[in-house]
């Protein structure tokens, strides 16, 4: 038959319960707060690369615009105009 746990067993019970959610609690946070750290970081980096991208986009195209201009002044001056 199943004797049940004194008074002080049940509370020693709870309170290594009560520690053991604690633990749990406390690494939850801390990789809540990692994982906060690395999305920022994350997001950085890729507005970085973004705006780096966009940049040279901007460059190959005014290069572009640059060189198709030359083209046309070399094969008829009067399009200039």
């Amino acid at each position: 038959m199943n004797k049940l746990p004194s008074v002080s067993e049940t509370l020693s019970l709870l309170d290594q319960l009560k520690r053991v959610v604690q633990g749990f609690a406390a690494r939850e946070t801390e990789l809540d707060q990692e994982f906060r750290a690395r999305k920022a970081a994350e997001a950085r980096s890729s507005d970085a690369a973004g705006k780096e991208l966009a940049q040279q986009h901007s460059d190959r195209v005014a290069l572009a615009q640059v060189n198709a201009h030359d083209e046309r002044s070399k094969q008829s001056p009067l399009l200039l105009r």
